[in-house]
């Protein structure tokens, strides 16, 4: 993939002085450790991301926008249906439920692409 990437899940929107935003993040280790990783669509995707990510916040500036609100969904895998996700959480409280130390998944990360 090149150029510019169609982040039709990425929106933005200001109310009462805050400035909320989406963004295309995937599930499972961000599409690059699932059952078919892609790391030229992570690369793409990402890259535009941190672009949205920056406009994001210029804008909330320029608005004066007293808070911004980054809102992104995914399947954390918090009920232990898929192992590469996230560690074992309890739905009611995330407190981590598996017994690995914090921060600590099951998922190896790749490095970043260069």
């Amino acid at each position: 993939m090149s150029g510019a990437v169609p982040c039709v899940e990425n929106r933005r929107w200001t109310d009462k002085g805050v400035t909320y935003a989406t963004l295309n993040v995937q599930g499972s280790c961000n599409n690059l450790c699932d059952t078919a990783p892609n790391a030229a669509e992570y690369a793409a995707r990402n890259a535009a991301d941190i672009g949205w990510l920056q406009q994001t916040f210029d804008e909330a500036e320029a608005d004066d926008s007293a808070a911004v609100m980054l809102i992104s969904q995914a399947d954390p895998g918090f009920d232990g249906s898929d192992a590469t996700r996230a560690p074992l959480r309890d739905p009611k409280t995330l407190v981590e439920t598996d017994g690995q130390p914090t921060g600590s998944t099951t998922c190896s990360r790749p490095s970043a692409p260069t």
